[in-house]
Parts: C-alpha cells; sequence; structure tokens
C-alpha cells in the first residue's frame, strides 16, 4: 500500500499487489494508468490554460513525496485511510467501502498503520484534513445556495457541467458568516482560479476585467457582463467585489 504527499498532505492512498510496477509508472503513466493520473491531470486542466500532457503529470507527482508499507490488510488499510484522510485524489471510493472497513486493517485492529512498520505522514495528513474540515464547514450549503441561485450555470462562461463548477468566495473565507450567496459566485473551475490569484475581477457594472498576462487566452469573457442571479438580495456585493480589486487583483477601481 502507498501513500502520495503533498507538504505533509495526503493527497492519494493506493493499494496493488504489483509495487515495483506501480512505482514505475508512477512517474511514466499517464491519465490511464491509475485513477490518480487521471485526476492529477483533470486538476492541473483546471489551473493551466491548456490540456496537461503526460510528462505535466509526472513532472508533478515527481514533486511529491511517495511512501509505502508492506501489510497483508492492504485494501483495508486503504479504505480505513480513505475514510479518515477523505485525500484529494481518491474520488472513486469503492461501493464496498462499509464492508472493508469493518475488517481489521492491522493485526491489532487499529485503522493506523504500526507505528514502526509506516511514515508518519498519514497521521499528520489527517490532522491537517480534520482541521480543514472543520475550518470550511457550510462549504457544501454554500455551493448548493450558489448552484440554485445562478442557476446551476457559470456566472461568466455559462458553463453547465456540474463537476466543473465551484463556489467563490469574493471576500475571503472566515467561517461560516462568510458563505453567504452574495459573497459568493458560480465560476467554472479555471475561472475561479483566476479570480482567487486575483488575474480576473469583476467591475462596478458587474463586467469581466482581466490581468494582461491572461488576456489573450480569455479575451472571449473580457468585457462580458455578469450572468446575475435573477432574485436581487442574492446579487453580488459590490463592495465586496471593490475590496477584491484592491487587495486581490491590486487595482484601485475597475478598468
Amino acid at each position: 500500500m502507498h501513500v502520495v504527499i503533498d507538504d505533509g498532505e495526503v493527497v492519494y492512498v493506493g493499494e496493488t499487489g504489483h509495487l515495483r510496477q506501480r512505482l514505475r509508472t508512477h512517474l511514466r503513466g499517464n491519465r490511464g494508468s491509475s485513477v490518480l493520473h487521471k485526476q492529477v491531470g483533470e486538476e492541473l486542466d483546471s489551473t493551466g490554460t491548456t490540456i496537461a500532457s503526460a510528462d505535466d503529470i509526472a513532472g508533478w507527482l515527481g514533486e511529491r513525496t511517495l511512501r509505502w508499507q508492506v501489510t497483508e490488510k492492504r485494501l483495508a488499510l486503504k479504505a480505513a485511510l480513505v475514510s479518515r484522510l477523505n485525500p484529494r485524489f481518491n474520488h472513486q471510493l469503492r461501493s464496498d467501502l462499509p464492508d472493508r472497513l469493518a475488517e481489521p486493517a492491522t493485526p491489532d485492529g487499529s485503522l493506523d498503520p504500526p507505528e514502526d512498520s509506516g511514515p508518519a505522514e498519514p497521521a499528520a495528513g489527517r490532522r491537517r484534513r480534520q482541521a480543514e474540515v472543520t475550518v470550511r464547514q457550510g462549504q457544501p450549503d454554500f455551493r448548493r445556495d450558489l448552484m440554485q441561485a445562478y442557476d446551476g450555470r457559470c456566472a461568466i462562461s455559462g458553463c453547465d457541467v456540474e463537476a466543473a463548477l465551484q463556489a467563490a468566495h469574493i471576500s475571503p473565507y472566515d467561517g461560516p458568516a462568510t458563505n453567504t450567496v452574495r459573497n459568493g459566485l458560480l465560476l467554472r473551475a479555471d475561472l475561479h482560479n483566476l479570480f482567487d490569484r486575483g488575474l480576473l475581477w469583476i467591475d462596478d457594472e458587474f463586467r469581466v476585467r482581466l490581468a494582461g498576462s491572461v488576456h489573450s487566452h480569455y479575451a472571449e469573457h473580457y468585457g462580458r457582463p455578469l450572468r446575475l442571479p435573477t432574485r436581487p438580495e442574492h446579487r453580488p456585493d459590490r463592495a465586496a467585489l471593490r475590496l477584491h480589486q484592491v487587495t486581490i487583483a491590486k487595482v484601485p477601481s475597475a478598468r
């Protein structure tokens, strides 16, 4: 069984009976090699301007840490760690997960690896993940409310592919009180990333503005009016949008 670690956070838990072969494909595989490769590729797609290649995926994985341990209970241990850690790239959970959770993961019946036979990172990753879950409480409701307010379409592109849509905070998340529809935008994943980095912002007339570095790739959206919710009370807070311009996009006013 192996784990992939990104700066102390476990991002993938995998099991295999052919570890040496899996370790070779870890750096040489393409999207068809594993769930990990497929989902890393999809994440890179959402943050870039082109479709990520096998070399791009291998490069990302090559910068992560890979640890493993030999165990006769690899399926049960994987199920336990996936349940506890909720790794970023283990989205395709097996339908028999509840049954496997009932199976002891280690000889002593614990869910965690024995201290002398595995890395410490999974425990640290679990604590970090649990903290993130606590901090982000209310996020599913926030996304659901935005999906309803924007009729399931990206506020900029009009994309209606649910898996590609994300709940973006205008003013950065600071507890459940910031999970309001007026402090949110429903955005396609790549546009959400640009918005969070200040490479895309919304002016006082609810029109899309772009930084010069991304203008050539997203020119079709420049100046486009935002798709506003039907209900006026759900429309974005202008003050929050101005604050985003100044503090995140670093512009004194809309261009």
